[in-house]
């Protein structure tokens, strides 16, 4: 029989042990092919449920020191409830010791043969109060149950005690008893560490950065909080990093996920196709601090080395495009004087000038996909007007998932964009705007670009590398306030899928991407100035 072998992914092997190895059920070649799509079918979703499960903390087993604290607390929130707190007279005395040396001894029995059954909802109550929920079949829950179950034999030893005139009882059980005199807490914990970071460095913080932490703090407390930071390795470090990568956007403003803790809030957002933070956000907004906090764990001796050291999320824009994108009150000044004057006026014959900024500021297009494109580029796909952005001899694009087919924003046919392109075809041009040359490396609209850096410095707009590729920022920052399904949002950017869907299906339908472009907006950014006239009197 022809079978099917494959290594799992580096991020999920310490998971998936060993390999995938399925067996087809065919012996002839051909018959075994027909049965691949199913197969990688079950490979991928494997692969993809363990992602999960690192994502939402839930394959990580307990730690013995939050086995011992756990057992402790449930020691303690039952004490009060198995002491004697009214008289009993002589028979009731003598039938609530007969009925608790009965149960004694069941229990007794249940603890002989490892059979946690007793104890095993009331365990399981309290690992979900906790919010660190773990397999079923993990051995750290059953080694907690197996401690829970020696707990409870306790209690009722304490009754029997109390009954016979002993209220002082100690936990004759020495591993219970010595949880109940350290009262199960760790000597050092993630949290406690914390608290002796924020009070060795925060009187030196600025607001930013006290605001910043705040979302990191919440993560490591809700994550591992209890733990002591030196049990703390570089595959939990890798765990972690996995649930940034997932965090949601906005995750302490959403009613949605509301009083969840941060593993549950992520597996949520990705039921509710929420859009997730950006890798600038999880870099800098979290790992940095996170790496920051452990350096100070290890130069303090809480632990001997940086889980977290050197740990990044890969980020698909390159280093050479970090700019800062146009603020709304920027554009405003920029769109606000010539060449975007009332339409009923000529942009000077350099159509370019007008048009490319907006087409970037409204699109995300690069400088060169807008300058560069053919009058043929703008048709109508199930009766929206569309953008086609596609290579064609003399122009390449930057990336293959720079390709696609992007509806015409709103916003641009209010401004008369659509009246322009049939002048231009009216007119017989090839390309629609003649005027963005190219330069003798080949790049298209590069004069265009420098025209437009001039004229930015030439308004007084202040910002890193502001330039006609900061629409692109701005454009993208639009897309993640717009609070769209992610897959919607990489397809209207033209960023590459990741994960599960990438390369599954036919793309996003043109009318799902149409109605979501109409919600990517610049609130407060006021352009009727440039409306054509019947759009102005419409309005």
């Amino acid at each position: 029989m022809w079978q099917v072998r494959k290594r799992w992914p580096a991020d999920v092997a310490a998971i998936l042990k060993g390999e995938f190895n399925r067996s087809t059920g065919e012996a002839e070649r051909k018959l075994a092919e027909a049965r691949l799509p199913a197969i990688a079918a079950d490979y991928q979703a494997r692969v993809d449920e363990a992602r999960r499960r690192l994502a939402d903390n839930r394959f990580r087993d307990l730690s013995e020191n939050e086995i011992n604290r756990l057992a402790a607390k449930f020691y303690a929130q039952m004490l009060p409830r198995y002491r004697l707190s009214k008289p009993l007279s002589p028979v009731e005395r003598q039938q609530m010791l007969k009925d608790t040396r009965e149960t004694l001894q069941t229990l007794a029995g249940n603890l002989g043969s490892n059979d946690a059954s007793p104890v095993a909802a009331v365990t399981s109550r309290l690992i979900d109060q906790e919010g660190l929920p773990i397999p079923e079949d993990s051995p750290s829950l059953a080694a907690l149950q197996l401690l829970v179950l020696r707990a409870f034999v306790e209690l009722h030893k304490g009754v029997v005690s109390q009954l016979e005139g002993q209220p002082d009882y100690r936990p004759a059980d020495e591993r219970v008893a010595e949880l109940i005199d350290r009262e199960g807490k760790p000597k050092r914990t993630v949290r406690e560490l914390i608290k002796a970071y924020r009070e060795e460095k925060e009187d030196s913080w600025s607001q930013s950065t006290h605001d910043a932490f705040g979302p990191v703090e919440r993560l490591l407390k809700d994550t591992v909080g209890d733990r002591e930071p030196s049990t703390i390795n570089r595959e939990d470090a890798r765990k972690i990093q996995q649930l940034i990568r997932s965090l949601p956007l906005n995750l302490g403003k959403r009613k949605a996920l509301k009083g969840l803790t941060v593993p549950q809030a992520v597996e949520t957002a990705r039921k509710l196709g929420l859009p997730t933070i950006n890798p600038n956000t999880a870099n800098r907004g979290y790992l940095v601090h996170i790496a920051g906090l452990f350096n100070f764990a290890r130069k303090e001796e809480w632990t001997a080395t940086n889980p977290f050291e050197g740990l990044t999320i890969h980020d698909p824009v390159a280093r050479e495009d970090k700019r800062d994108p146009f603020s709304v009150e920027q554009l405003q000044v920029l769109f606000g004087a010539a060449p975007w004057k009332p339409r009923n006026d000529s942009p000077d014959g350099k159509p370019s000038r007008f048009w490319v900024p907006l087409l970037c500021a409204f699109h995300g297009l690069r400088l060169g996909e807008a300058a560069g494109l053919l009058v043929e580029h703008v048709q109508e796909n199930e009766g929206t007007p569309v953008l086609l952005l596609k290579a064609y001899e003399g122009r390449r694009l930057k990336t293959k998932s720079s390709r696609g087919t992007l509806p015409v924003h709103p916003e641009l046919v209010r401004i008369g964009f659509l009246d322009f392109v049939q002048q231009q075809r009216d007119a017989g041009a090839e390309r629609l705007f003649p005027d963005a040359k190219t330069n003798a490396n080949g790049k298209v609209g590069a004069k265009l670009g420098e025209w437009f850096s001039k004229l930015v410095k030439d308004r007084g707009l202040k910002g890193i590398k502001l330039g006609m590729h900061s629409f692109r920022h701005s454009f993208e920052d639009r897309l993640r306030e717009a609070e769209l399904v992610e897959r919607t949002a990489l397809a209207l950017g033209r960023r590459a899928e990741r994960g599960a869907v990438a390369g599954y299906g036919d793309g996003v339908p043109i009318r799902v991407l149409s109605a979501a472009m109409a919600k990517v907006e610049y609130p407060g950014l006021d352009l009727s100035h440039l409306y054509t006239t019947d759009v102005a009197e419409a309005a």
